[in-house]
């Protein structure tokens, strides 16, 4: 299931983003997300990329 509010952002607004964080668990496993920087993406293709990265370098050595 996924919890939280749908966004409904422009990729400019996505791209004010230097330093965001957000928690995610998966499996029952939470890992945290720091030191995210959407300010380079030119595209949402890029955004999605970014965040798979950021997720899963949070869950390095947890069973994600």
């Amino acid at each position: 299931m996924i919890y939280g509010a749908a966004l409904d952002l422009t990729l400019s607004e996505f791209n004010l983003i230097e330093d965001g964080s957000f928690k995610v668990v998966i499996g029952g496993v939470t890992a945290s997300v720091t030191a995210l920087d959407l300010s380079a993406a030119g595209s949402f293709a890029a955004i999605a990329t970014a965040l798979q990265v950021a997720i899963r370098a949070a869950g390095s050595g947890t069973q994600f």
